[in-house]
């Protein structure tokens, strides 16, 4: 998929101009690039919750998304297992909730978790939704290095063959996750 000449600036403030890429269907694209220099705006304008000034996203046309927002964007007062259950069906998210490693959480309303746990939930859901490309903006960030290493190891079977796009800072999720493809901002 190629997304052509694509701009965005708000007011008199370029955020980024005439960028050209490929995402690469069925794998992991990576985003990276300097704090402003675009990451979250791309996303929101592939999605389509932000328009872009100027670019052809015509190969998106058609696609369903998934997102983990930089904020969870959970219900919160909702247990883990509901969260889930917005975007599919209760065996699907207990089954990733469990992988997760939030099996002992299913039925606590999100408030009472840790961020970390939340954040897991909010990955969970992503991965739970119909979509044909999955977007994360820093979705691995608030875990500790342990719980880092083990859902990035899951994630990677789970979003298996599935057009991901994802920001990060972190050069050490990058090395974790392998055979990426980095899309530089």
């Amino acid at each position: 998929m190629t997304i052509s000449h694509l701009s965005k600036s708000y007011g008199v403030h370029p955020v980024f101009q005439d960028r050209t890429f490929t995402i690469d269907e069925g794998k992991i694209n990576v985003l990276a690039g300097p704090s402003g220099s675009g990451k979250t705006t791309l996303l929101r304008i592939i999605c389509g919750l932000e328009q872009p000034d100027a670019g052809d996203l015509s190969a998106l046309r058609g696609k369903r998304f998934s997102m983990v927002f930089q904020e969870n964007r959970l219900c919160r007062n909702l247990s883990a297992s509901a969260n889930v259950r917005l975007v599919s069906d209760s065996g699907t998210a207990s089954r990733l909730l469990v992988e997760l490693g939030l099996g002992d959480s299913l039925r606590q309303p999100v408030k009472y978790l840790s961020g970390g746990m939340q954040r897991r939930v909010a990955l969970a859901r992503a991965l739970a939704a119909q979509s044909d490309i999955l977007l994360l903006d820093e979705p691995f960030t608030g875990l500790d290095d342990e719980t880092k290493e083990e859902v990035i190891r899951l994630f990677l079977k789970l979003a298996e063959r599935k057009t991901t796009i994802l920001v990060t800072h972190d050069t050490r999720e990058v090395a974790l996750m392998g055979d990426v493809r980095m899309i530089r901002l």
